[in-house]
Parts: structure tokens; sequence; C-alpha cells
């Protein structure tokens, strides 16, 4: 391991090419303008990435994926526009993604995959990238470009993304910010800002089958069938308490801020092709120590 992470910290960026894609088809006149909805507005901008990691099979990945590429953008269209200064208007005029081949020096996917690090990681995610890595495979990078992007819409738009370039043939999607209007609020919500320490550490845990396991046991009593991620956060929204307990030397109330993905609970029936960002955030306010350390309770 410690071969792998003197690995990182020599790691470099080498960029190979870097070029502007557009639509394949141009944007008809009447779809130049495109309107935020009211959701789009009342959500926080968290610009989040998708990292993706797989075998290379072809010389010419690249090309494959550029070509494809510009064929979904003519169903994404807003995805290639640019968003105006008054924060709800998009300008659809197939401006283009940023696409850029390049190459990590020092650095294996194989050992990027089994080791992963800060040191590395944060070299991967300046735009929209393609890593090559000529033994191993690719790394791919989707990163979000405008706030009305949630995970479902970036998970729709990869898989068809994929689908066109396997000969599949898809409807259109239907943008949930179409349907919606937009309203003058007078403001915009902020972007989420992470104000990153000059030293910065970052650790992963992985939580094996039958740690999961155990953990349902212990909240058995409380919650009949929690999920993992409910679970997880609650371990770990413990632990920062837990933290800040020792740190403090004594216990204060505290907040804990969850996104929530909405689409499993909108009450109208959408076509399985609908898209956008549709997810809201809730808060949970603990101010009792016992409801902090009775893991039970804090999952209920």
């Amino acid at each position: 391991m410690y071969t792998a992470c003197r690995k990182y910290m020599a790691s470099s960026m080498e960029i190979i090419s870097k070029e502007i894609i557009k639509p394949s088809s141009p944007t008809p006149n009447n779809l130049k303008t495109f309107k935020l909805s009211l959701l789009d507005q009342l959500t926080l901008h968290s610009h989040t990435a998708i990292l993706l990691l797989y075998k290379s099979q072809h010389i010419n990945n690249s090309d494959i994926l550029n070509f494809f590429l510009s064929k979904t953008l003519t169903k994404y269209y807003p995805f290639a526009g640019r968003l105006e200064k008054d924060g709800i208007t998009v300008d659809c005029g197939d401006h283009g993604v940023v696409f850029v081949e390049a190459k990590i020096l020092g650095c294996r996917l194989s050992e990027f995959h089994a080791y992963p690090r800060y040191e590395t990681q944060r070299l991967l995610y300046p735009e929209g990238f393609l890593w090559k890595d000529s033994c191993i495979g690719h790394m791919f990078l989707v990163a979000q470009a405008i706030s009305f992007e949630d995970g479902c819409m970036m998970a729709a738009f990869l898989n068809d993304w994929a689908a066109t370039a396997h000969g599949e043939v898809r409807p259109p999607p239907m943008i949930l910010a179409a349907s919606i209007p937009s309203l003058d609020l007078g403001y915009m919500m902020p972007d989420i800002v992470i104000n990153k320490a000059k030293t910065c550490v970052t650790k992963r845990f992985v939580f094996g089958a039958q740690k999961i396991g155990l953990l349902k046991q212990s909240v058995s009593g409380f919650v009949e069938t929690p999920t993992k991620g409910e679970l997880i956060t609650t371990v770990l929204y413990r632990c920062v308490v837990t933290s800040s307990m020792e740190k403090m030397g004594c216990f204060t109330n505290s907040n804990l801020i969850e996104l929530v993905n909405m689409w499993r609970r909108f009450a109208t029936q959408l076509s399985d092709n609908s898209i956008g960002n549709f997810s809201w955030y809730y808060t949970i306010s603990k101010n009792d120590e016992s409801q902090i350390m009775n893991l039970g309770k804090l999952v209920l």
C-alpha cells in the first residue's frame, strides 16, 4: 500500500485533447430558450460528478464517445446550453459541452480503484474527462453543468448515451422543468460552497454485508426495515456528534440535513422517460443526548 501511496503523491495529468462537442442537429428556434422550473429555483445548487471505470475494448473509444455524445445532446439540448445571468434562463444555442481526453501519469486505474486518495482524486474533477490507461481500461467522468440536473437526470442521460451507442432508438426525454413554470422570486438559491482547509485528510469506510446485517439487528426493535442508507447515515451522524462532544466537553444541539429523491413519492403518474430536478431537503434536529447515543431511536 505504501508503494501505491507514493505513486499517488507523484501523479500528474497530461491533456491529450480538448474539444467542444455540440448537438449533431441544431436545436429548433422554439426550443432556444429554456426556463428552469420552480423546483430548480428552490433547490440548493450542489455540483456533483459521476466517475465511471470500465475495461477498454476499442482503441478509438474517444471517437465513439464523441460521436454518440453529439447525437444524445440533440435530445438533451439544455445540457449544451448556457445559464443566463438571471439564474433561471438557459440559452440553448448549441454551445456544446467540454470533452477532454487525458492521461494520469504515475498511477494505474487498478491502483486508483484499490487505493483511492484525495491527492489523485482532486486531479480528476476539472470538467468532463476521459482518462486512458492502455493496459487496464478507461475512466470516465461526467460533471453536472446546469442546476436543473439531479442524479436521476444524469443517470438517464448516461443510459441514453450508452443506448444510442448500441443502436437503440429511444423516445426523447420529458423534461419536468418544461411543464412546471418558474417564478420571479427576486433572488437565486446560492451554490453550496465547501470551505476546504489547507490540510485535508480523507478516509474511506467500507461496510460489508455482515456488518450491515448486524446494524439491522441492533435496531430491529425500533425500525422494521431500515434501508442501508438510513443505517450508514445514522452511524456516521452519531460518530460526528460523539466526536464533537469529546472536543467540546459537552453535548450540544445538532442538525442533520438530508437530500431526498421525491420521484418515488410523487403522486401524479409520470411517464418512464420523465426527467428533471425533483429532490428536496429535510432537517432532523436532536437536542437530547439519549436520542443520539441510542442507535435505534436515532434511525427512527
